[in-house]
């Protein structure tokens, strides 16, 4: 039979909490979908892969060598699809791709898609980002291909969002209230009070704080997209699908040669222990995220 692990892959780069958060709702998602597969998650925090907010706006170098070696890693490393959750922009992935055998999920790509697919009748969406992210157009070009225009906030919400990111009492100090949820907030009802009410959350370290509930002007309440959380569904997804065709191919192949002698039995050498330390983590982890949710409810 074969196997139900699957393994993903994730670059790295945008910071070890990011990752975290990237990884614990890649669990979250396979736990409620009561899967029976096995993930096992892959990490390449490579210090190499260059800021991508200097990058964005053509002031920084140019990621295309360091994300395809963090790739290739992943690859080696036996991943069956390689996760990239940060704001990369789709020219960098559509270089490395063709010297890759395994899949890259993008987190812009996915984003865009299920916007498209979830908010079909909408025209204009709005984006909360670094103001690096708005000045390069990434999101721009990306959801102009689905049909959407991007609201973007006013130059004072926008400073005061980047004071929630950035700031003495931001999210990359350390904070996850106060302040900071406070500028998230002002930027958002900036959003809001051009009848917006579905908003991207276009920076990781956003999705992070507590998300507050605001109203458009129709009273509708803004629909806020997280695109780490859509990129850990578009992975567990296309791992189950993956491990359906894999189980799928096994009997198939089984019963073509069910009269032919066995082979030698599975290994037990090293390779073979370090998948399972690796599954056996993943498994505990995901016991461990439902317990807690449930003494938390």
């Amino acid at each position: 039979m074969a196997e139900k692990i699957f393994r993903i892959g994730i670059v790295g780069g945008a910071g070890a909490a990011v990752i975290a958060d990237f990884m614990h709702k890649t669990i979250r998602h396979a736990a409620d979908r009561r899967s029976t597969m096995q993930l096992c998650m892959l990490v390449e925090q490579s210090p190499r892969i260059a800021d991508r907010a200097e990058n964005l706006i053509g002031a920084g170098p140019d990621l295309t060598i360091a994300l395809h070696a963090a790739c290739r890693k992943l690859e080696a490393a036996g991943a069956d699809l390689i996760a990239i959750p940060c704001n990369t922009p789709r020219a960098f992935v559509q270089r490395v791709q063709p010297h890759l055998r395994v899949q890259i999920a993008n987190m812009l790509d996915v984003t865009a898609r299920h916007v498209a697919d979830a908010f079909p009748i909408r025209r204009e969406v709005g984006l909360l980002a670094t103001s690096g992210t708005l000045a390069s157009g990434v999101y721009e070009r990306t959801l102009e291909v689905h049909g959407k225009t991007l609201v973007l906030p006013s130059a004072a919400a926008q400073s005061r969002l980047m004071d929630a990111i950035y700031g003495a009492s931001g999210v990359k100090a350390g904070f996850l209230s106060g302040a900071c949820q406070d500028d998230l907030r002002a930027a958002l009802e900036d959003l809001s009070s051009r009848g917006v009410d579905v908003v991207i959350l276009g920076c990781p370290e956003l999705a992070v704080l507590p998300q507050p509930s605001v109203a458009n002007r129709g009273g509708r309440v803004a629909s806020l997209i997280d695109p780490a959380s859509v990129l850990a569904q578009h992975c567990v997804a296309f791992a189950e699908q993956g491990v359906a065709r894999r189980v799928a191919g096994s009997l198939q192949a089984g019963a073509a040669r069910h009269d032919r002698p066995r082979g030698p039995p599975a290994s037990t050498g090293p390779e073979a222990c370090s998948d399972s330390c690796l599954v056996a983590t993943a498994d505990l982890a995901a016991r461990a995220f439902t317990s807690n949710r449930r003494a938390s409810s």
